[in-house]
């Protein structure tokens, strides 16, 4: 089964947290330890790939049998730092923004099932980071929201 993980980011403040998370992601299983944190996903069929914008992903996604959709989320009614994890099916069409990229995730998701090529196993997954969006996330909250990454790679479907 091919698996996207689709880092949606930019170089700016929290928004930069998911490009950080798939570049030190790609370092872990390139270094193949058996130690790792990685070591449940190494064997995987993982494509890794950043985004600027959520949009740019859906032409792709009919090439996957699951995918991961990681960004920097703005959730009003959860704490700073909260990790928000949910099937994206469940993503409900609106007007208020999910992520830092304004309404791209939720566009990006719902033209995915009008098209017919959103994966059946495709997750939204990140760190609330309302309303510090400006911040970049600590070394503590990467390393809580990587651990969270690989846990849900491994918890698909028919991986392996």
């Amino acid at each position: 089964m091919a698996i996207l993980l689709s880092a949606f980011g930019s170089a700016h403040g929290a928004d930069s947290m998911a490009w950080i998370l798939a570049d030190r992601l790609n370092e872990g299983l390139s270094a193949k330890s058996p130690a790792s944190l990685f070591q449940t996903i190494q064997t995987l069929p993982l494509s890794i790939k950043k985004y600027l914008h959520p949009s740019a992903v859906v032409a792709e996604l009919a090439k996957f049998q699951a995918a991961i959709f990681l960004d920097a989320l703005v959730c009003e009614n959860k704490p700073y730092g909260e990790i928000v994890s949910f099937p994206a099916r469940q993503l409900q069409a609106s007007t208020a923004n999910l992520s830092t990229h304004q309404n791209g995730l939720n566009d990006a998701i719902h033209l995915a099932k009008a098209l017919g090529t959103l994966p059946e196993q495709a997750r939204v997954l990140g760190m609330n980071v309302y309303p510090y969006t400006d911040q970049v996330l600590t070394k503590a909250q990467l390393l809580k929201l990587m651990e969270c990454v690989v846990r849900e790679i491994s918890n698909l479907k028919g991986v392996g």
